[in-house]
This record gives C-alpha cells, structure tokens and sequence, in this order.
C-alpha cells in the first residue's frame, strides 16, 4: 500500500477459480436457445402495456399526457387525448421478425402525435418504460431457466 497526497492506493489480488468448460457449455446452450418464444411474449406485453397507456393517458414512464388545448377541446367529441375515433389505439400492433420483437401503427399521423410539432406538444404513446423494461427482464429471466 502507498501514500500519495490524499489518495490512498493498494492492491488486491484476487484469485477466481471457473469451470470454464462448463461456463462455455452454458453460454452456447443460451446462444442456441430458441428465443422466439420469450420475444412474442414480450411484444404481445408490450402491446398491452401500450394500449393500457392510452387508457390512462400517460407515456411509457406513467406521466401524464400534456393537456388539450382549449381550441382543440371546441371541436373535439369526446375530451379523451388522442382517442377521438379510436383508430390510432386499434392501429397499435406487435411483430416477431428474427430476433427483435417490435411494437409498431401504421397510422400516418402517429408520428405527429408521438413527437410533437412546432404547435403541438409530443405525446409519446411508444415506447418502453420502466416497469415495462422490469417486466421484459422477468420474461427474458423465465425463459432463460426453461429447457
């Protein structure tokens, strides 16, 4: 151990004894695993976690969605934000393509919506948020310890 100013540095060593074969072994079977089944899954919790954000209007995190503008509360039907004929929330879809699970619309103004313009503020509805990232590692956790 050696005194320099007001740092003190020293040493461990430490000596770590692996089955390598063993930890090589297990790292292959994970890389073999056929991981689709834990990816549909994911994107069909995902799905659902979204839809269940535009019934509580909130982002991915749980924040609320911004307010309507009072002129846009003139000519709306209904007060509910972003729901006004309920295609952009029936529009929400997921897919399974190799190995990436994707959540997706095919709306042409989602875009709009999720990120805002000069005049109206972003109100994400994709996304994952934290409880949903808890929620993807316990999938990803279970599947893991399947055969």
């Amino acid at each position: 151990m050696s005194r320099n100013g007001a740092f003190t540095t020293f040493m461990i060593k430490l000596s770590l004894d692996v089955n390598t074969v063993a930890l090589r072994s297990r790292l292959q079977r994970f890389a073999r695993k056929n991981w689709t089944p834990a990816l549909r899954e994911c994107a069909t919790y995902m799905e659902s976690s979204t839809r269940q954000n535009f019934l509580e209007e909130k982002d991915p995190n749980g924040n609320p969605w911004k307010p309507l503008a009072a002129s846009t509360l003139q000519y709306k039907r209904s007060g509910k934000i972003l729901t006004e004929t309920g295609r952009l929330v029936n529009s929400i879809g997921s897919e399974v393509v190799g190995n990436k699970a994707r959540i997706y619309t095919n709306v042409e103004y989602a875009q709009y919506l999720q990120y805002g313009t000069k005049k109206m503020p972003a109100r994400q509805f994709l996304g994952i948020g934290e409880k949903d990232q808890q929620a993807i590692e316990q999938i990803f956790a279970r599947h893991a310890l399947l055969p």
